[in-house]
């Protein structure tokens, strides 16, 4: 999961979770991107495009932690680059990951051009 982080935003995603589902999805959410307390829970209010009207929705966010060791939002190409050629998940490598990840923004008509110059640094090997 990306985190959110100061300065940064998301444009018209949001998870709908059905009300009898909400403990086991967060429960899930938590047992997966808390383990290491990166991310500060947050509740967020989002303006949601419905059709032709803007609707206001209380959220569930995930603002990431500036001062936790994990933190890479300061990071420069070079070493977040070495990060992740060297990071594995359970599924896939992180950079498979990052891909996936931009591949869906791009997708969703968002365009990372900070996120596209790191994998193709990680991709080329140019460190």
């Amino acid at each position: 999961m990306f985190g959110l982080d100061r300065g940064g935003a998301c444009k018209e995603l949001a998870f709908k979770v059905a009300e009898n589902d909400v403990d086991n999805v967060m429960g899930y959410l938590w047992e997966r991107e808390m383990i290491t307390g990166v991310y500060r829970p947050r509740i967020l209010h989002a303006e949601m495009p419905d059709g032709s009207k803007t609707i206001k929705r209380t959220i569930w966010g995930f603002i990431a932690d500036r001062d936790h060791d994990q933190y890479t939002g300061r990071l420069a190409d070079n070493d977040a680059v070495k990060l992740i050629l060297q990071g594995q998940g359970m599924a896939r490598p992180c950079l498979d990951y990052l891909k996936n990840t931009l591949d869906h923004l791009t997708d969703q008509g968002i365009h990372d051009r900070s996120l596209a110059r790191i994998i193709k640094k990680a991709e080329t090997g140019k460190i």
